[in-house]
C-alpha cells in the first residue's frame, strides 16, 4: 500500500527483484504473496493510488508472480472487503490500517490460509 502511488512498472520490478533476491537466497522456501488489503471507499476517493482500481491492478500483477508451487498466493479481502470490494466502515482507523483487533484478526486469517495451502510456520 505504501508504494501505490509509485510508477507501475517500477513498482512491479522492484517486487520482481525482492522475490527474486528471495529465491536465489532461499531457494527452498515456499513465497506467499499476498493482495494489498483493500480501504474503505473514503480512503479511496482521497488518493489515486487509493482507488480500488489501481490497488486492483497491482493485486493483479502480484498474483502473476506466483507458481502455484513455490510462490503462492492468497488474498484476505475475499474475507475483509465489502461485495464492491471496499473496507466496510470502521474497518480501519485512517481507511487502510487496521486496529489492533484487526489486525489479530488478519494474522488468524493467514494462519488459516496457510494450513489450507500445506504450508507450516513453525
Amino acid at each position: 500500500m505504501n508504494d501505490s502511488e509509485a510508477p507501475f512498472n517500477l513498482l512491479m520490478d522492484a517486487y520482481h527483484t525482492l522475490l527474486r533476491t528471495v529465491r536465489e537466497e532461499q531457494p527452498q522456501a515456499v513465497v506467499i504473496l499476498q493482495a494489498m488489503i483493500t480501504v474503505d471507499r473514503k480512503k479511496a476517493s482521497s488518493e489515486w493510488y487509493f482507488a480500488i482500481d489501481n490497488l486492483k491492478m497491482i493485486d493483479g500483477a502480484i498474483r502473476d508472480f506466483a507458481d502455484g508451487k513455490q510462490v503462492l498466493y492468497i488474498d484476505a479481502n475475499t474475507h475483509f472487503a465489502d461485495e464492491e470490494g471496499y473496507l466496510p466502515d470502521g474497518k480501519a482507523w485512517d481507511g487502510c490500517h487496521f486496529d489492533i483487533a484487526g489486525y489479530q484478526e488478519w494474522a488468524q486469517w493467514i494462519l488459516d490460509n496457510a494450513k489450507t495451502l500445506n504450508v507450516s510456520f513453525g
